[in-house]
């Protein structure tokens, strides 16, 4: 759901995993606490990916997703030529999916 001041120190407007209470026909944030800086800084790095992922996808640009990939806190100490590695064969092993979407010729120059 979109940030409406639910979790503080994130931008407003970030996606953002909440609770929330469902009514008849509205979904309403539940308003946390402020996160300990040390986990604010994990929740702020995980939304400013989703946020670089997400306009990789509307931008239909691999070279975005691919960063934001990289930035995911579990490559953390992963060779860069070994995650892009890792992105071809992802995108390989879906492109089934993915070929009426993007470009796939360009992901040879994805670095």
């Amino acid at each position: 759901m979109p940030n409406l001041g639910q979790m503080p120190g994130i931008r407003k407007g970030a996606i953002v995993e909440t609770n929330c209470i469902f009514t008849n026909d509205m979904v309403r944030p539940v308003i946390a606490k402020p996160l300990p800086s040390s986990v604010l800084a994990l929740v702020s790095r995980a939304s400013q990916n989703i946020d670089t992922c997400y306009e990789g996808i509307k931008n239909r640009d691999l070279q975005t997703i691919f960063n934001s990939f990289c930035n995911q806190a579990l490559c953390d100490g992963i060779e860069r030529e070994k995650l892009r590695e890792l992105f071809i064969e992802m995108v390989n092993n879906t492109k089934e999916y993915l070929q009426d979407y993007y470009d796939l010729t360009t992901l040879t120059t994805i670095i």
